[in-house]
């Protein structure tokens, strides 16, 4: 298995993925196959689930066999934090050396090499589908971002809200309760059935972590009903990313 990315807005994206990864697990297991890399990540109180795909035609250069492998994800964080602009990412796994996962950032003034241990990691992959809601609404990442950041001082859950054809969002805690109704014209995209009544919780640190995507992600999609978790993706990218929220229950 061996991969270049040296476009300096796909490395960024790279990066920032990672990022994310940490923020939900320690390890990292990459299902490769010819066409494709597959990541799936579960947090360790199963609240939250993320598919993320990224096809041979996103990176500079592609190529492998089937090959399933798992890594320290705060390793991966630590080299990730020392990439310079301009410089060449490059990781493979060699036949001779399948115990490990050759990190590469090339760069014209030096070469930062890093060699990770492989971990022997086993867990099921859980079938994810996509499936039509009652609601679905699109809106500016930085903006979702700047809401989630301030609904956090008030509480350690989101509701999220749909009446009158409006979205508000709201949390509350013992100094005091706070709802932002979103007006119409900053949603990029709304689409709700006739007459529809909704309101469910959410742990906002989950929609804090999917946010700070803001920087590489300009518009996120959020997919909501009484049936399924809280389904969200970024429309129009090469990377395919589904992330599931589970709900609160009322009894918490």
């Amino acid at each position: 298995m061996k991969f270049q990315i040296k476009d300096v807005k796909k490395a960024v994206e790279f990066i920032e993925l990672i990022k994310f990864i940490k923020s939900l697990s320690n390890h990292i297991t990459c299902m490769c196959t010819p066409e494709q890399i597959y990541i799936q990540i579960m947090d360790s109180s199963h609240v939250c689930l993320v598919d993320i795909i990224i096809p041979k035609s996103w990176f500079h250069s592609y190529e492998t066999q089937n090959i399933t492998f798992s890594m320290s994800a705060t390793i991966l964080s630590k080299i990730c934090s020392m990439y310079t602009l301009d410089s060449i990412i490059e990781v493979y796994i060699s036949d001779t050396d399948n115990d490990k996962i050759h990190f590469h950032l090339l760069h014209d003034r030096e070469n930062k090499l890093f060699a990770i241990p492989l971990m022997d990691i086993e867990r099921d992959i859980l079938a994810t589908k996509d499936t039509d809601t009652n609601l679905d609404f699109t809106i500016k990442t930085k903006l979702l971002e700047k809401y989630v950041s301030e609904l956090a001082l008030f509480g350690e859950e989101v509701t999220i809200e749909c009446r009158d054809d409006k979205i508000f969002f709201g949390a509350n805690n013992d100094e005091g309760s706070f709802n932002i109704e979103i007006k119409n014209e900053n949603l990029e995209e709304f689409n709700a059935i006739d007459d529809l009544v909704f309101k469910a919780a959410f742990s906002i640190k989950y929609l804090q972590y999917i946010s700070k995507l803001a920087n590489i992600y300009p518009s996120i999609h959020l997919y909501l009903d009484d049936t399924n978790p809280l389904r969200i993706t970024f429309d129009a990218t090469e990377i395919k990313i589904k992330f599931f929220v589970a709900p609160k229950c009322p009894e918490e």
